[in-house]
Order: C-alpha cells, then structure tokens, then sequence
C-alpha cells in the first residue's frame, strides 16, 4: 500500500505486518531506502515489563496483517495506487509469557502540499501481569550504501558524521533537531515531532544494526498493567536532500513556535544582558581568587573587549564531590568577586544542576527519599573522574528545587555573583525515575523537562530581584530548555564535520557561547575553530584554559562590528567548510585538531570562511574570517534563491 502526494510517497508491506519498504522523493526520483536486502525490519516494536521484572518484547512483524480503513484516494500515480489518508489496525496479540493481549493501532496521513508523513500509534493494552515500557516507532531499513551515509545529530552545534552519533541507549529530552535521521549521502529522512510542545518525552536514537534506525519513546508509567500508550505529538518522516539538514530552511517556523522559544526574539527581550547577547570572549578559570582575579584581568587588558570568567574550585570541597555542599567558598573569593565586577567583567561559578553525592552525611535523610530511582527502587548512579558516587535528583520534588534556590540566592546575594552556571541540565538525559512518591509517571512521559522550567523560574526569580545583569546558563544545547536559561556552553571538542544545525534554526533567538579549545591545539587549529564557529554559528569566543600565553590571533578573530548580529539568523548563503559554486578563495589552510586529549583530525579547508546572516531588520550580512596570517582574497555570489 502507498501513502503519498505529489511530492512524496511511502510505501507499506501490509502482508509482512506494514513495515517501511520504500521512501520516495517523487520530485527527485530517489528512493531514501534503497534496495538494501530484505531485513524484515518491523514497523512497530513493543518492548514489555513483566511484574517480576523480565523483559519481553513484541513486534508488527510477529503479527497478522492489520486492517486498513478511512482510505484516502490522491490520484497521484505513485508506482502503485495511493492514499494521502490510512488507518492501520493489528489484530488483538499475544506477548510471549505474558497474560492477556495487546492491540495496536496506526493513523497516518501526508500533508496536502507538503513530503511529509504524519504516523501516530495508539496502544490498547490489556495485558494483566505486565506493562509497556518503551515504543519504537517508525522503524525502518537504511539505505544499501552505509559507508555514505551521513547522520545529522544535535550535539553541539550541529554535526554530520559518517555513523551514528548517539550511543544506543542514550535519552534526552525530545526537541524538534534531536530527532533529525539521515539515511543515505546528503539526502535525508526527517524523523521529528510534529508539535513538541504538546509533549515532552524522553526519546533515544538507536542502531542496532548496520541497516536499521528507528526512534524510540519511553511510556509514561514503566510497566503499569492496563497503561495506555499513544504518540503525541505525532511523529513526522520527510523525504528531503541534505541542504534542509545542513540549513535548516524548513524548520525554523516550527522550532521558533515551540513552548521553550515562548519569550520571543532575542532583540525583543529585555531580560537579558545586551553584553550577553552581543557576545563575550569567555575564560576557563580554576582555582585560588588571587591567581583568577590577576588571569582575568590580563586578558581584559589584553583583548580589549567585554570577557566573562567561568570559575571552577571556587569551592572549599573537591571538584564533583560532597554536591550540593558548595559553601563556604575559598577565602577571598567574594572580594575577588567585587574586584572583577568593578572591572565590567562577568563572574560566573560552576554549581552542578542534577547531583547529590551519596557519601554526604545528609543524602540518606534528605536527598535519597528525592533522587531519582530505578524499578527495583534503587538510587541512579552516575561516576565521573572523581570517583565518587553521585546521584541524579528528581526534579520534580521540593527538596531538589529548594537546595537549588539555596545555592542560587547564597551565590548571587551573599557572594555577588553576576552570573550562575549549572551543569548538566541540558547535556545529560532524563532518568526514568521509579519513585511513585514523587507524584509524576513512572518512566518516562511528559515531566521532567517541566519540571526544570519550574526550577528555572525560581532561579530566574532571584536573578531578577538582584537586578537585571544577572543571568543563568548551563551545559551544551537541548532546546527544550530554551525559554528560562539564558544561554547555553557548547563545550564539546569541535570536529570538521560540524554543521550551524542550532544557528540555523534558532538563531537570533537563544545565546550560545564558548568554543572549547585544547592546549595542544596550534595558533592555526585555535583559529580555524574559533573563526569557523563564531562565523557559521554565533557562538561567543574563548572557554580556553588559561590565558598565561595569550595569542595574538584572538583579536582579530574578535569581529570589530557586531551590532545586531547575535540577534539575526543564518540564512542560505556561503557555507563554512568550502567554497561553493561561485566562492572562490585564494588559499587554503590546514592544521592538527586536538579532541579528547589527542590529536583526531587533519583539517585543510579555504583560508577564508563566509556566512549570510539576516538581521531583525531585514538586511543581510555577510560575515568572513580569515584563519590565516597573509591576506587572501575570495570571490562570491549571493544564494540564487530570495530570503524569505
């Protein structure tokens, strides 16, 4: 069976149980699954909790072939007859050691003038000793040329890798890049939310094969015998090239609609510092107040523009141990504080958002009845290079919320500082928390992102009554957070492959900030990520370790006019990592970037990198960097197509 337009068409094997067998392009002529053998890859698959904790699963492959009703006639001639509207019903199925019965049902449609499927699944269960847990929905095969195969994924700024990105098994809070699948070369496949905003859920991206994707929801309430399951939003698949995954062009009017953009264009906001927006060059500092006050203010002296500090150790206890237990600071760090203030720099500490350390004489009676927990009623643990045992807090539960705000208020009113980071809280993914008391779902659902919104509005409250200069940030980029913190620190090691994904389409309506360089790194590779960032992605300079050895470079990659451009948005133009048709640079650069400690990439690229951007105005700009020392010259042209 087809669904399809005149744009698209997907087609359905009904007798294999209605798995995914074709994605067309109809305009294009291509075909996003190729003619990769027959992999019985399922259309659903259903992954079971039994009472006494094992795991079963069930899938439309298992099952006898499912009625179709409400069809729609299109009269586009598809390679077979087609619908633009059909209903899919599973007939009632067992689960393998299970009692009672499962039924599932499926309601897709294609958008009238657009390539975009529209697939909800909607779950009966009447099984009596069990419960759903997760939901894979779709599934389907990827193309025959996997070696070619380009995934866009959401971390950082945006990147386009040769594999999967995201470590099976991985959660986050769902948003509308987060979901973005890309099946063959520069083609691709969207998987994304059709209105995020009506729900929040905790979804992973998955392969677990070399030919198979899908996406997969947690239900609310793990394992609740008789617990009713059905998708909202509506997931959403859409045939399209590369370029919409590399600009973005038809995503911004649905992320800028969403709940977490609620506040609107950043050059309409007066809640946030115009230094914030506008960017500042941000230092990575540790330690002792006197050393971090005499570091920071050699590289104000030195750059000559607005900078930030971003303060680790300020604390008395060891770094990722005895959290939340951050007071008292070291001595003198609330003069040292004054002292930076005086000087118009930002002061921002590090605090981490999610954890509490087990071995604290308070986590039993305090933080363990609210942390999260998993089904055997047993605290998360989570290790980092400390080694110590931290915990995940729900953040739905008054405990964590108030120590938060308690942290917050003794930061900002009682030390001074004029800026807050919290760690994690848009990195880390939702625990599926256990813990009825709490009074959410079980599993996953529709609260934790929630439940931080209202985290954050506190926070945001006492940042308020302080005074209109002080602002909050956390760790790298889920969107879903957008609408209470302030900006977000992409801290990752960045990678050639990175595309603006984030610029694209949010830009102009969130700060993102920090560019995370390696002291190994070379004064060519310092350039070439600073430059390619700032310039491609409106990310703010620096987050370097020290500033003991400042390099020249820094300031001229600093643009001397920046009026405005934070609060614009990329728009098609010239792209970063070569010259396209009618781009031509003089010369190229190369040099060896450090990731993880060691060097991971050989990059060479165009001496001279380009974005458009469009201003709130309407006029557009064209930025360049030079990552070199010799002048180069670049001839270019205008995209063909007008901006919208």
């Amino acid at each position: 069976m087809w669904i399809a337009n005149q744009h698209a068409a997907f087609s359905l094997d009904l007798a294999g149980g209605g798995r995914l067998t074709e994605i067309l392009n109809l305009a294009r002529g291509v075909d996003f699954i190729g003619s990769a053998p027959n992999l019985k890859t399922p259309f659903w698959r259903l992954t079971i909790r039994r009472k006494d904790g094992k795991i079963v699963t069930v899938d439309s492959s298992a099952v006898a072939q499912p009625k179709v009703s409400h069809l729609s006639a299109t009269g586009v001639k598809a390679p077979g007859v087609s619908h633009a509207k059909a209903d899919l019903e599973w007939p009632p199925c067992g689960v393998p050691e299970c009692q009672g019965t499962v039924t599932v049902r499926a309601d897709l449609f294609v958008e009238a003038d657009s390539p975009m499927l529209n697939a909800r699944l909607t779950i009966d269960n009447k099984l009596t000793d069990a419960g759903l847990w997760s939901v894979e929905f779709p599934s389907s095969r990827r193309s025959a040329r996997p070696a070619r195969s380009t995934w866009p994924c959401h971390a950082a700024i945006g990147v386009a890798a040769q594999r999967v990105c995201r470590r099976p098994g991985r959660t986050l809070p769902v948003g509308l890049l987060a979901d973005a699948v890309c099946l063959r070369d520069l083609r691709a496949v969207h998987a994304v939310s059709g209105r995020p905003s009506s729900r929040m859920w905790s979804e992973e991206l998955v392969a677990p094969g070399r030919r198979r994707v899908q996406v997969s929801a947690r239900a609310a309430g793990h394992g609740q015998t008789g617990r009713r399951f059905r998708h909202e939003p509506r997931r959403r698949v859409r045939p399209d090239r590369g370029r919409l995954v590399r600009r973005g062009t038809r995503l911004p009017p649905v992320g800028r609609s969403q709940i977490w953009m609620s506040k609107g264009p950043l050059d309409k906001r007066d809640d946030m510092p115009r230094k914030l927006r506008d960017g500042l060059v941000w230092l990575l500092l540790d330690g002792e107040p006197k050393g971090v006050v005499q570091q920071a203010l050699a590289a104000q002296d030195f750059l000559g523009v607005p900078i930030g500090i971003h303060w680790y150790n300020w604390h008395k206890i060891p770094f990722d141990d005895d959290y939340p237990h951050y007071f008292p600071t070291k001595d003198g760090v609330a003069d040292a504080v004054k002292t930076l203030k005086d000087r118009g720099i930002y002061v921002m500490p590090y605090i981490n958002g999610r954890l509490w350390d087990i071995d604290t004489a308070d986590f039993k009676t305090v933080a363990e009845p609210a942390c999260t927990k998993d089904a055997a009623g047993k605290p998360y643990i989570e290790t980092y290079g400390s080694g110590q045992k931290l915990v995940p807090m729900c953040p739905t539960t008054t405990v964590w919320q108030d120590k938060v705000c308690e942290i917050i208020d003794g930061l900002v009113n009682k030390v001074g500082f004029n800026a807050v980071y919290l760690d994690q809280i848009a990195a880390a993914g939702p625990r599926q928390c256990m813990d009825a008391s709490h009074g959410h779902p079980l599993g996953g659902g529709a609260w934790w992102a929630p439940a931080y919104w209202k985290l954050m509005d506190r926070v945001q409250e006492i940042g308020a009554k302080k005074g209109p200069e002080v602002f909050f940030t956390t760790e790298n980029n889920a969107e879903s957070y957008s609408q209470n913190i302030d900006a977000f620190l992409i801290w990752n090691p960045r990678r050639p492959e990175m595309i603006p994904i984030n610029a694209v389409v949010y830009g102009g309506m969130r700060v993102h900030f920090a560019n995370r360089v390696h002291p190994g790194d070379s004064d060519m590779a310092f350039a070439m990520k600073v430059g390619a960032t700032s310039c491609g992605a409106r990310s703010s300079a620096g987050w370097r370790p020290s500033i003991s050895s400042p390099r020249t470079r820094t300031r001229r990659l600093l643009p001397p006019a920046r009026q405005g451009a934070d609060d614009g948005k990329q728009v098609p133009g010239l792209r970063q990592d070569a010259p396209s048709a009618g781009n031509r640079v003089s010369g190229k650069v190369s040099a060896e970037w450090y990731g993880e400690g060691k060097v991971e990439h050989t990059v060479t690229w165009p001496a001279v990198a380009g974005a458009s951007w469009l201003a709130p105005d309407g006029h557009v700009g064209v930025i360049f960097t030079n990552y070199d020392d010799r002048p180069h010259t670049i001839d270019f042209r205008r995209h063909r197509k007008p901006i919208n």
